[in-house]
């Protein structure tokens, strides 16, 4: 029996039969231990401390300038040997970057990818990661002086031979950023996704679509999103709107200016929510500098930050303007409990509401010896100057305002400045021995002079902490230099030893922004010009 098994065994191969044959793959030729193994070997990641200035991959220093601050070590371009990544901060040129190191014999060839300026802060700390076999991540986390947010840099990468950079993303404490990957269309290639978490609002998510020339943006975005946002809450949306864009945003995509390509509306929301934000906070100055560099702000916050207890009255009497006359730094000035008002004629308005005609031409911001006086501030783009005339020996001329400034004296200059169009926001305030003393919400200045009121120097910059000059003449501060306004079209900037407050009585939008003011000498009381009218305001 066992033989006639074995003889058909033997009639069977002997004969064949006739199913088809599947070809078989031919055997690969051996691989070395070694290259099997390197290909086989997961990517190692490492996160290094401050200071460190070399690495080295099996056995091979990679030579870099700076510090590295982490490291992934795979085979990158599929010649068999372990290549690296590294985020490597340049200290000198005050940059981050992906270093990409390819192993070449026993060196390596390293080229900086995506770099993205540091903004003067340090690096506390940065990571690398791969989520998926064609991509990784980057990240470098960076602190900043000066009490300015914590600063976070973000890379995706691609696993290419060799790999590229397919984003760059910043944001500024506290939003937080965080990529994933995934086929969002169906393609087959992995897409990228950025969900962005903002204080105050529901996550976003931003989405990139994986095409031949590069990552797109979703068609639309992030237009779509903002309007949708601003649609829903207007006040939740100019919120938001101010996170994202502008140079005050939070977030950036690529290495350029902060801020998303954001559509005009949620732009101008933006400017807003930015100023609205301060004044809520009790940062008035700050608020009103970002005004005066063209922020925009909306009325219920600047009802909101107003001064309670300001009341507002009419006084009984219409000014009537000297054609040729700038009111700003002419038209008001008190004298003693009168207010003296220069236009057309020169006036004398008691408490009690009666007028008469002055004495002398008011003159409110003069030099001690009375030959000088202040006609105005004339600002040329980036060339401020102060406007100086010699008073008239005749106290009942009235040609004073209209004559032609004697000289001018320099009050600030800078070269890059453009030409806003909208008013000065400097006012002189009065004349001190030291100078003029003169001010805007983001700085003050004393431009010193001679008895000819002529320059003697640079203007010199005060201090937040440092007094003004006194004693002090002129129509916006007080004798001992303790109080000083500035008339804004947002209302009186009133600053005393009690802190900086908004004088905004309620009605003030209603009418136009003032164009000359002068503060009592106990600091108590203003009276502005708006139009042909005047108002005084008091503090309770």
């Amino acid at each position: 029996m066992v033989r006639l098994i074995a003889l058909l065994s033997l009639l069977a191969v002997a004969c064949g039969d006739d199913a088809p044959r599947v070809p078989t793959r031919p055997e690969a030729a051996p691989t070395p231990e070694s290259e099997v193994a390197t290909e086989a070997r997961p990517a190692e990641i490492r996160a290094l401390p401050a200071g460190t200035r070399s690495v080295s991959v099996e056995g091979a220093a990679i030579e870099l300038s700076g510090e590295v601050r982490a490291l992934l070590t795979l085979d990158l371009d599929g010649d068999g040997d372990r290549d690296a990544l590294l985020v490597r901060h340049d200290v000198e040129a005050g940059r981050v970057a992906i270093t990409l190191a390819l192993r070449e014999a026993d060196r390596f060839q390293t080229r900086d990818l995506g770099p993205l300026a540091t903004e003067g802060c340090a690096i506390d700390a940065a990571a690398l990661s791969q989520p998926s076999a064609s991509t990784f991540f980057a990240e470098a986390r960076l602190s900043c002086p000066d009490e300015r947010p914590s600063l976070t840099h973000r890379w995706a990468l691609s696993k290419s031979a060799p790999p590229r950079v397919r984003l760059t993303t910043s944001t500024r404490d506290p939003a937080a950023l965080a990529f994933a990957t995934r086929d969002l269309d169906g393609d087959g290639h992995e897409d990228l996704e950025a969900t962005l978490t903002l204080e105050g609002a529901d996550p976003i998510t931003f989405r990139w679509l994986d095409r031949p020339g590069g990552l797109a943006q979703e068609r639309g975005e992030p237009t779509a999103t903002l309007d949708r946002l601003l649609r829903a809450d207007a006040a939740r949306g100019a919120a938001l709107a101010g996170m994202l864009c502008g140079p005050s945003a939070l977030v950036r995509f690529g290495a350029g200016s902060w801020g998303l390509e954001c559509p005009e509306r949620a732009t101008a929301a933006a400017e807003r929510a930015t100023v609205d934000t301060l004044l809520r906070a009790g940062e008035l100055l700050a608020a009103l500098t970002a005004l005066d560099e063209g922020g925009a702000a909306s009325e219920a916050a600047l009802d909101a930050a107003a001064a309670r207890g300001v009341t507002l009255t009419e006084l009984p009497f219409t000014y009537r303007r000297e054609p040729s006359l700038d009111p700003t730094h002419l038209a008001l000035a008190f004298d003693g409990e009168e207010l003296i008002v220069f236009g057309a004629t020169a006036d004398a308005l008691r408490p009690d509401g009666l007028s008469r005609p002055a004495d002398a031409e008011p003159l409110p911001i003069r030099s001690d010896d009375r030959r000088f006086a202040v006609l105005g501030v004339r600002d040329r783009c980036a060339r401020v100057e102060i406007a100086l005339a010699r008073a008239p020996t005749d106290d009942s001329s009235l040609s004073f305002g209209s004559r032609q400034a004697a000289h001018t004296v320099p009050l600030f200059v800078d070269d890059g400045a453009s030409c806003p169009d909208r008013p000065s926001p400097w006012r002189v305030l009065g004349w001190a021995p030291q100078g003029l003393l003169a001010a805007r919400a983001s700085e003050r200045r004393v431009v010193p002079l001679t008895t000819e009121a002529l320059p003697t120097g640079a203007p010199m910059v005060l201090g937040a902490s440092d007094p003004w000059p006194a004693p002090a003449q002129g129509g916006r501060i007080t004798p001992d230099g303790s109080t000083w306004i500035l008339e804004r079209a947002e209302g009186v900037v009133h600053v005393s030893p009690a802190g900086v407050a908004l004088w905004r009585p309620a009605g003030w939008s209603a009418g136009p922004a003032p164009s000359a003011a002068a503060l009592s000498a106990d600091g108590r009381r203003v009276v502005v010009l708006r139009g042909e009218r005047l108002f005084r305001l008091s503090a309770r």
